[in-house]
């Protein structure tokens, strides 16, 4: 079926951007586009590369004042501005990341949305498959197909129709005059090239400030909080490859609901060291802001070799993972600690790749009990023990040492937290209890933690009944019992 030509301008924003654009422009090009070029504030070669284009299928080249931190409105307005003053047929919006093409060998994008439009469509959609380059110096051929929702990306639209993605984020399209969507039946294809290497992605995303105003509105969720080690590439095997390097047809078979830095840590290319918990309950979910303004997560966050998860009780039926938050099927009760620590050892060592965890209590950060703690004095002591994990033969650290311990102190413990505890019926009447390390924080080698997960279930189970839950000397006892073991093997 013939159809006539459409023209199509898109609209670009960047910030710093000089190598992906020296990239991109050609291409952006060659699909059948003109191009309006918005700086923000670089201080790189961005605007120069973009003005060597003009007359050339660069329209015009703007500057956008910079805010000190991301504003996505800032841009979507910006756009809309320029989109007002154009006369093109449709308009495309296009970040500088990415690649917006047709499945078919041979069809620019111009003629696709051409050919789409003659169908009655008067906007396109658009699924995106993200591109990692896994190999240092060479084009990314590895990619996932990411599709939180379907037909999420209203990237390409009939100007004159009058649509507006600002309330959207710049995702989907709302029909603000008396012109009604009609989305084409065919998605044409988007190339996310989140990263130019391993190290930029992570600078990128540990560095970026958002808006205020859109952290409000719930945008940029899944870039928030995260971790070095999240950021770090999956396996080439979690991956699919291109056959070849102008393929147009992308495999989406198998499609991803969250991006690669929220999959399971076992997806990754590398074992990490050490697996931070911090032990968060709903009573100190305030405290969660001041975390995550520390001293301690600083220091977690820029390591690559450290993942965080956030332990919360109070699931359901199932332990649950979302990237960073572990939900686990215990009750969020003070009593059943122990439970919960068990629970948690047991899903870190069947699910994740390390050489040691580390828990620490959330309220380490602003701490208010009866025991002085001083927030400079666990970041020292996490600093000294992330860049030395557990090894033989040590299996057991942490930060305030319960040294030689007596049934007299668990019943101060237990007079001083209101609760009944009963530590005759656990260690006899006047038995020896195990030196510990305070639940504020620890560490455990992972020769420990599967050694508590798979022997620690009665002991869990007395803590419970008699010692109000109490979790790290649980933790205590079953290193005391796993020493005793590693001695009786070594004789």
């Amino acid at each position: 079926m013939s159809f006539a030509l459409l023209r199509c301008a898109a609209v670009v924003a960047c910030r710093n951007e000089a190598d992906l654009l020296k990239r991109h422009l050609p291409v952006w090009i060659s699909e059948g586009l003109e191009l309006v070029v918005i700086d923000h504030s670089s201080s790189d070669e961005t605007q120069a590369v973009a003005n060597a284009y003009l007359n050339h299928g660069v329209l015009a080249v703007s500057t956008m004042k910079w805010l000190g931190y991301f504003s996505l409105d800032q841009q979507l307005a910006a756009k809309a501005a320029v989109i007002e003053s154009l006369d093109h047929d449709w308009v495309v919006h296009l970040d500088t990341d990415e690649w917006l093409h047709s499945p078919h060998s041979g069809e620019t994008l111009q003629q696709a949305i051409s050919r789409l439009a003659a169908t009655g469509a008067n906007a396109v959609n658009f699924e995106e498959f993200v591109f990692l380059p896994l190999i240092s110096g060479q084009p990314a051929e590895h990619y996932y197909f990411f599709e939180s929702t379907s037909q999420r990306l209203h990237r390409a639209w009939a100007r004159c129709s009058r649509f507006n993605n600002q309330s959207n984020g710049g995702h989907q399209l709302n029909d603000i005059g008396n012109t009604p969507l009609r989305l084409a039946k065919e998605s044409l294809i988007l190339r996310h090239y989140i990263a130019r290497n391993q190290y930029q992605v992570q600078q990128k995303y540990l560095q970026r400030h958002f808006s205020p105003e859109e952290l409000h509105k719930g945008w940029h969720k899944n870039r928030l909080q995260l971790s070095a080690r999240q950021l770090t590439f999956p396996d080439a095997s979690e991956l699919e490859q291109l056959a070849m390097p102008k393929q147009r047809k992308l495999e989406r078979s198998t499609s991803h609901k969250k991006h690669y830095w929220h999959w399971p840590d076992a997806t990754k290319t590398r074992p990490c060291r050490s697996i931070v918990c911090l032990y968060c309950c709903a009573a100190d979910t305030a405290l969660l802001n001041d975390f995550y303004s520390s001293s301690l997560w600083k220091l977690i966050r820029q390591r690559a070799d450290t993942l965080l998860l956030e332990v919360w009780g109070g699931g359901k039926t199932v332990d649950h993972c979302d990237g960073r938050r572990l939900i686990l099927a215990t009750p969020e009760a003070y009593d059943q600690l122990c439970y919960k620590t068990l629970r948690m050892l047991r899903w870190c060592i069947r699910r994740l790749r390390f050489k040691q965890l580390i828990k620490i209590d959330l309220t380490c950060v602003n701490y208010r009990g009866r025991q002085a703690i001083e927030p400079k004095a666990v970041v020292t002591w996490l600093e000294g023990r992330l860049t030395e994990p557990l090894r033989e033969p040590t299996h057991y650290d942490g930060f305030l040492h319960h040294i030689a311990p007596v049934q007299d102190d668990i019943h101060l413990w237990g007079r001083n937290k209101g609760v009944s505890v009963e530590p005759e019926r656990v260690f006899g009447i006047g038995g020896n209890v195990p030196s510990f390390y305070s639940g504020k924080a620890y560490a455990l080698s992972r020769s420990l933690m599967r050694y508590i997960a798979g022997y620690g279930a009665p002991v869990a189970r007395e803590h419970a009944r008699f010692l109000c839950g109490a979790e790290d000397l649980m933790v205590g006892r079953m290193a005391k019992r796993f020493q005793v073991t590693q001695s009786a093997r070594r004789t």
